[in-house]
């Protein structure tokens, strides 16, 4: 393929063809023998030097240096145009390119040769035609097909120059040939019985025109060699015996091979054997083929390399000259794309078919040629790669030794790995100010890294010139490498340069601003490093470019933070916070980088970066609690105490300091620290800041409540307002972020302070210590809640205690209405009262402060109720009054039920509930009732004291029982046990009392025991009934006394039977009488009457009313069930003696 079709295929300039080394077109290694002497290429240089002006066709060089390395002198022109007009005079007419086109471009790139000089150039380069010869080496063959009978061949190879019609002619063998056209035939050797045969025999052919002849090679099987019958294999090989009798050679198969193709350089070529139709395949044969001059031999490789050079650079001026020239013209600028002209092409392809220069030294000295002009003019990056593929590709060039003149292979590649070397150095300084010279964000500066990065990897590649480096320079990654280093730290240099100002105020905050700025610098270099630049250089030759990246930053970045830190801040004043707020930018900074450096293997300062900020977290932490409490005041204070939405019930404070506390809780994920050595202490710092900060508002939002409660002047009615159900609501807001009610989709602060995969490593790592703080955080938040819930519950209290006074004002007014009528009226408004106020609280407060107050309330009715109980006059008269409180009482409780939507049967019936009521039931017996009641309370008490402390004075053993007939109840005492001591000795004198309760109108005891404490009494004892006495309310007392021969006797208990348990007996016989088995023994407990409600009502009418019936029943208690100087409630009263009370 031409290279104009190459060119049109693939869009690429001639020059970009070129440099991928198609094969040379045929018409071209025609002439490859066609070659001159030194002395004719020589003849005039003396007399065109002398004509010559200096002169150098190259545009303005961009340095000097560069200009050294590229000119071209009269002299050196001549020797070019010698050589041009010599190769030029050999090209034949071609479809794409005529030899007039050439002789045209030769006389135009050679102008300034004089004229007279040019033709006699020509005129001698015409005149050196001479014959040529071909030396043809018949090396070996293979795949041969058997012709003998024995399953083998004795092959031999006969060949000869023949025309190239000869070519199209199939059925001939050179045997039969006898044109006068056909030269010279010869003959190798036979190898006998072989299929592979090897000859290795040389022959030589005269040859005078090479474009129209064909070197053709025939390989026979020779028939004089006879077969070993005893070999022959088959009926094919008896055929084949037969045939080799009497028959002539065997045709195996032939070549043919323009000699316009063979190179007179020489080359071994294995060409393919075809049978006279060229259809069928007969194997392989390999020869070595060479053409060159008769007498003269070849041209050495020293003068030929250097010719093409020569050349070349001619060339190359001529052409760069040009093609500025036709920028210039058409307004165009920028650098020559190295595109040659064809005829500038074909003349450098036909030189150096006749020096022969094969491909990889072509490429290598237009590689060389264009490197010098690279160091003077810019070229495309890519073209100088392409030809450095090239040269790579084949290896370094066959050298043949140095001619002592130089120019040989060795001087070229010595040359050409010198610029090389400069193409290295300019490309590995490029990389050394990637960082600060390129700008990756842009295409024009990715490019440009690519293609230094893409020469770098294309040099190191090429085996041969990396062999050639110093040692310290043959590692690419280490050269890679330094220049990373040298790149990051001229820019580290420039950045501090540009950022910190001397000139600045030296005020810490100001320092560190600049630390900040610079740190952000280089985090923004560090993530285009990361997503721009490394990519480039791990995708072309360099797989740990952030790894030397940040390497090299780690030895520049640390020491310009450590210092700083150390220094003292003060988290109290403007300027403290200020610096602290700055070195926690910075340390996010790091924080952020640390994460890629923690992907790189290796160790880094960079991952201890928290080590230079642990001394700040604790001041860190105090600022953030200082700046929440700071916003939470302000929001107070601008908050305009209402709802922020309908279906909102907070106002803007309580929204916006929980958004202050999750902001500290914000800072803490962010601060994010890395050590679980010193995490734990900082969260619970953290965490009893928040809760501080949780609490301080509360504490503020209570000092507001006065503000927004109503007390009607007038009336003197307490109200609740909108405003301070806002309150409460803001309230249980903050509580509920501390603890959320169950149910709840929001996250509490536990969540929010994203813990648990600090407890599960802690867990890991010492096992159980992770559940241990998680519990201790849980107990450090629910404290918080509950503290704040404890505030609701104050708030709640004191709101609930001021509807008593009201509610007081309500009960008075029904105190003192005459009938039931008004009564109930002052009832209703009441009732309408504190539904008025309970529907502001349901529309506006949230649910559970809604049930709190609404209990709150219900304990104030309590208490108002309560405080009119003491006052009540303990007349018959005032009964009536007790009636209307205790029916308002109740009538207030189903008011609060709401019929089982309001408060629940618990929350309604406390005990403070339970013992009011019980108390206005009381009060509203009759005295009669209220002894009764006494006497029930006291079996009550009797019941209580089994297996209670109070079971501590003994028992005693009886048996009861009514006799119908006689109206008489038969008490056996039998014994008493484990009695108390009351005598000094220890012992007591123990004897039983029994009476029947409330009348007592007759006792009875028993005889006296003395000195025990376990008396065995088993006496009988006949109690008579009289008829007016009511007997299901009355009740048996059994008292135990110690007897005292002076004095009063001491009481020591009593033991008590219902009138209901005693059993009622039809017969006569005595208890005592009957058998253990059948007698009913009681062991009852012994006790001391203790002050019941009954007892402590029937007092006070006594006191206050003089109530005989009160009167006489507490004075029986008083005088026989009481011990010696134990007189509880009744001395209170003053019922008891003045020398008892002392």
């Amino acid at each position: 393929m031409s290279d104009k079709k190459i060119r049109k295929n693939l869009n690429l300039p001639i020059a970009a063809c070129h440099h991928q080394m198609q094969p040379l077109p045929p018409r071209f290694d025609a002439r490859v023998a066609l070659l001159w002497d030194d002395a004719s290429l020589k003849a005039h240089k003396d007399e065109v030097d002398a004509s010559l002006d200096p002169v150098s066709h190259v545009p303005s060089p961009k340095s000097q240096k560069g200009l050294d390395k590229w000119s071209v002198s009269p002299a050196e022109l001549e020797v070019a145009g010698q050589v041009a007009i010599e190769t030029a005079v050999r090209v034949e007419d071609a479809p794409e390119l005529s030899k007039s086109d050439v002789e045209v471009y030769v006389n135009k790139a050679f102008g300034l040769i004089p004229e007279a000089a040019r033709t006699k150039l020509w005129q001698t380069a015409r005149e050196k035609q001479k014959h040529l010869s071909l030396h043809c080496k018949v090396v070996s063959a293979e795949g041969l097909p058997a012709m003998d009978a024995n399953g083998k061949s004795d092959p031999y190879c006969i060949m000869g120059i023949v025309p190239k019609k000869y070519q199209e002619m199939k059925k001939y063998n050179l045997h039969d040939l006898e044109d006068k056209e056909v030269g010279e035939l010869q003959t190798t050797s036979v190898k006998p019985e072989t299929l592979t045969p090897e000859w290795n025999e040389q022959f030589e052919f005269h040859i005078d025109d090479p474009n129209d002849k064909l070197l053709v090679v025939e390989c026979w099987d020779s028939d004089k060699v006879r077969v070993d019958v005893s070999k022959i294999k088959g009926v094919r090989g008896v055929c084949h015996f037969i045939k080799d009798l009497f028959g002539d050679d065997d045709f195996i198969g032939r070549l043919f091979q323009p000699l316009k193709n063979i190179s007179y350089r020489g080359e071994k070529v294995v060409f393919e054997l075809f049978s006279y139709s060229a259809n069928k395949k007969r194997g392989k044969i390999t020869l070595h083929l060479a053409i060159c001059r008769q007498g003269d031999g070849t041209i050495t490789p020293e003068q030929g390399l250097k010719n093409y050079r020569d050349l070349l650079k001619a060339i190359v001026t001529q052409e760069s000259e040009e093609a500025t020239k036709q920028k210039g013209q058409n307004g165009a600028a920028g650098m020559w794309d190295t595109r040659l002209s064809p005829a500038a092409e074909a003349l450098l392809r036909l030189n150096a078919s006749l020096g022969g220069i094969d491909e990889s030294q072509q490429a290598a000295v237009r590689l060389s040629v264009l490197l010098e002009y690279h160091q003077a003019f810019t070229l495309p990056q890519g073209i100088l790669l392409s030809l450095l593929e090239t040269v790579a590709k084949y290896g370094q060039p066959q050298t043949a030794g140095t001619s002592p003149e130089g120019g040989g292979p060795s001087d070229l590649m010595a040359g050409l790995f010198r610029n090389l070397r400069e193409l290295l150095d300019q490309s590995l300084e490029v990389l050394s100010n990637h960082l600060v010279t390129i700008d990756p964000a842009s295409s024009g500066g990715l490019e440009t890294l690519k293609s230094h990065l893409l020469s770098v990897k294309k040099l190191y590649s090429y085996e041969a010139f990396v062999a050639s480096l110093p040692d310290d320079r043959k590692s690419m990654k280490d050269q890679i490498k330094k220049s990373i280093e040298a790149s990051v730290s001229k820019w580290y240099s420039l950045l501090i340069e540009s950022k910190m100002q001397p000139g600045l105020n030296e005020q810490l905050a100001n320092q560190l601003t600049q630390i900040k700025d610079i740190c952000h610098n280089c985090r923004v270099l560090c993530q285009t490093a990361q997503q721009v630049v490394a990519p480039q250089f791990e995708q072309l030759l360099y797989s740990t470019y952030l790894a030397d990246f940040y390497q090299s930053l780690d030895k520049l970045l640390p020491a310009l933070v450590v210092a700083k830190m150390d220094f003292p801040f003060n988290e109290s004043e403007k300027q403290g916070q200020d610096a602290l707020s700055i070195a926690f930018e910075i340390y996010l900074i790091f924080h952020d980088l640390s994460k890629d450096v923690r992907k790189l293997n290796g160790t880094y300062e960079l991952l201890t970066y928290h080590k230079w900020f642990r001394n700040l977290v604790p001041c860190w932490l105090k600022v953030a609690l200082i700046r929440c409490k700071e916003r939470i005041a302000e929001a107070i204070s601008i908050d305009k105490v209402e709802t922020i939405a309908d279906n909102v019930p907070f106002s803007s404070s309580a929204v916006d300091s929980l958004v202050f506390i999750q902001q500290v809780v914000a800072f803490w994920n962010d601060l994010d620290w890395p050590s679980p050595e010193d995490y734990y202490a900082f969260m619970i710092t953290l965490i009893k800041y928040i809760t501080e900060a949780a609490l301080y508002y509360t504490d503020e939002v209570y000092k507001t409540i006065s503000d927004h409660t109503l007390v009607d002047k007038e009336t003197g009615k307490f109200n609740v307002t909108v405003q301070l159900c806002v309150i409460l609501n803001n309230m249980q807001h903050i509580r509920d972020k501390f603890s959320p009610p169950q149910g709840s989709k929001e996250k509490g602060m536990m969540e929010e302070l994203k813990l648990e995969s600090f407890f599960a490593q802690l867990d890991a790592k010492r096992n159980g210590t992770g559940e241990q703080a998680k519990s201790l955080v849980k107990d450090i938040v629910e404290s918080a809640a509950e503290d704040i819930q404890h505030k609701l519950l104050v708030v709640t209290t004191a709101l609930g205690q001021q509807f008593i006074p009201t509610i007081r004002t309500f009960i008075f007014e029904m105190l003192k209405t005459s009938d039931e009528a008004s009564a109930n009226n002052v009832l209703k408004q009441l009732e309408q009262y504190l539904g008025d106020n309970l529907m502001t609280l349901s529309s506006n407060l949230l649910y559970i402060v809604f049930r709190t107050l609404l209990h709150q309330m219900w304990i104030a009715v309590i208490l108002a109720v309560e405080s009119f109980v003491p006052i009540v006059p303990k007349k018959k008269s005032s009964r009536h009054v007790l009636q209307i409180l205790h029916a308002a009482l109740l009538n207030l409780r189903d008011f609060f039920s709401a019929d089982g939507d309001g408060l629940t049967g618990t929350e309604l019936e406390s005990d403070q509930y339970k013992n009011l009521v019980k108390e206005l039931q009381l009060m509203c017996l009759s005295t009669r009732e209220l002894v009764l009641r006494c006497c029930a309370d006291l079996a009550e008490q009797q019941a209580k004291v089994v297996g209670s402390p109070e079971h501590k004075y003994g028992e005693l053993t009886l048996s009861v029982g009514y006799l119908i007939e006689r109206e008489v109840i038969e008490v056996a005492v039998v014994k008493g046990d484990n009695l108390s001591p009351t005598d000094k000795n220890g012992f007591s004198d123990p004897y039983v009392e029994i009476a029947l309760l409330p009348s007592s109108h007759k006792k009875l005891k028993t005889h006296v025991i003395n000195h025990t404490l376990n008396p065995v009494f088993n006496e009988e004892l006949l109690l008579p009934i009289l008829q007016d006495e009511t007997k299901e309310s009355a009740i048996l007392v059994l008292a135990v006394y110690d007897y005292e021969i002076v004095g009063k006797n001491d009481f020591m208990g009593i033991c008590v039977i219902p009138w209901k348990d005693i059993p009622q007996i039809s017969n006569t016989a005595s208890l005592l009488n009957e058998s253990a088995a059948e007698r009913r023994n009681l062991a009852l407990p012994l006790f001391h009457i203790e002050d019941s409600k009954a007892l402590q009502e029937l007092t006070q009418r006594h006191h206050f009313s003089h109530d005989h019936e009160a009167t006489a029943f507490t004075h029986l208690l008083k005088n026989n069930y009481r011990p010696r100087g134990e007189h509880g409630l009744l001395a209170r009263i003053g019922l008891v003696a003045p020398h008892l009370r002392s």
